[in-house]
């Protein structure tokens, strides 16, 4: 009796993508999965940042639920594969403060997808992503991580409020760089930064590395995990 009452509990939450189960003690636990926060993020540009970040998740998709956020000033990417959509992130956390929204549907209307991983349409009206509040960030990863999501991958500048809150969450911070003398000095800069402003463990979590040259790295944003960019970084095994 208890091992089907522990098969219809599991049934039950194994529909649910966001549960766990195993059992213990002969009793059948299941528990939330955690979101797994992944940060994209160097303090100086053209470094490849977002195609790193886009081939990263393609990746991490094969084997789990990937959600991709691009958090810039000019995204960029999307409109590049000519995808036009009639709402982005902006809109979302409008919605997600709306008390008779269902925030999963309007999440689930919105995702699109590329080589298995989804994304959020990033915003269009850039300058209004400096109004959102850091609070409303952290919000909207909680709603995300309510989502079924295994991970979320976080490709973010200098534009938004709140990133050192946002890389306290994540379990993983990449920083593509340059080694010139100029990047040198802005990511020390930064480290800092973060330092006089209490979040020295964030530079402990912060895995850099640069790219060398390649010439098809930009040109094929929907399949770029199969690119030479995409062959380097299985090489490396970031």
């Amino acid at each position: 009796m208890m091992a089907e009452e522990n098969k219809n509990l599991k049934d039950n939450f194994d529909s649910k993508e966001s549960y766990v189960c195993e059992e213990k003690s002969g009793k059948l636990v299941c528990e939330k999965k955690e979101t797994e926060l992944i940060a994209v993020y160097p303090p100086v540009g053209r470094t490849l940042k977002t195609t790193f970040a886009i081939a990263l998740g393609q990746m991490i998709a094969e084997k789990k639920k990937t959600l991709y956020l691009n958090l810039e000033e000019y995204a960029g990417f999307d409109r590049s594969m000519q995808n036009t959509a009639e709402a982005d992130i902006l809109d979302l956390i409008f919605y997600m403060h709306g008390k008779q929204v269902n925030f999963s549907y309007k999440l689930a209307s919105m995702v699109k997808e590329i080589e298995g991983m989804d994304y959020i349409p990033p915003a269009i009206a850039a300058y209004e992503l400096t109004d959102i509040e850091a609070a409303d960030w952290q919000q909207l990863l909680d709603r995300l991580s309510e989502c079924g999501y295994e991970v979320v991958i976080i490709d973010t500048g200098n534009t938004i409020r709140g990133i050192p809150e946002i890389m306290e969450r994540c379990k993983k911070i990449y920083m593509p760089v340059r080694d010139d003398p100029a990047a040198r000095t802005k990511i020390s800069q930064f480290e800092t930064a973060m330092r006089i402003s209490g979040h020295e463990k964030i530079i402990k979590r912060i895995q850099k590395f640069s790219f060398p040259y390649f010439e098809d790295a930009e040109n094929h944003m929907d399949n770029i995990k199969n690119s030479s960019i995409g062959r380097y970084i299985r090489k490396i095994n970031i």
